[in-house]
């Protein structure tokens, strides 16, 4: 299996049906010059990956983490705070992610991880738009690091978000 097949793979299995691409649109968004993939290895194997936009307007600039995750496998194993915290030390941009609303006890523990590595919840409301037509928007937060956001910061980066990572000029 390829280095993509087994990303795919993983992004698969790590994410629900509303929060993921089908590979038709995935394979366009590769050519887009402001998105990456970051592979993450241990020994030669690939535990996880990141995939980023690197995004600005007139006031900032920013990378958002569309997708983390880490190989079923390997979770529970520190890799996923390694990879990140690694990360996090090699930019000055803000970081922005989009987390599940804290209603489970997985989003809550989710949400607390990233709050260990600095990231904070910005109390606005935020909906995940479709990637699809036969998918639904998703209700989430967005976690910026390495402060919290104003409500016009906020603003400016879910609307660069909705135009330019799901391509839509609806505002929920």
């Amino acid at each position: 299996m390829n280095e993509f097949e087994q990303i795919w793979k993983i992004y698969q299995e790590s994410f629900p049906k509303d929060e993921k691409r089908n590979l038709s649109l995935q394979k366009q968004i590769l050519k887009n010059p402001n998105y990456h993939i970051i592979p993450f290895y241990k020994e030669n194997i690939l535990v996880g990956f990141m995939a980023t936009w690197e995004l600005d307007w007139e006031l900032d600039k920013f990378i958002f983490i569309e997708h983390y995750a880490m190989d079923k496998r390997y979770r529970g194993q520190g890799y996923g705070e390694k990879f990140l915290r690694d990360f996090l030390q090699k930019t000055s941009k803000r970081i922005v992610l989009e987390v599940e609303k804290p209603e489970t006890s997985i989003a809550k523990r989710r949400i607390q991880f990233y709050q260990r590595l600095g990231f904070y919840c910005n109390p606005f409301n935020y909906v995940q738009p479709s990637y699809e037509q036969d998918q639904q928007p998703v209700p989430l937060l967005l976690m910026t690091y390495p402060d919290p956001v104003s409500k016009e910061i906020f603003q400016h980066i879910k609307d660069k978000l909705y135009r330019e990572v799901y391509g839509t000029s609806l505002f929920f």
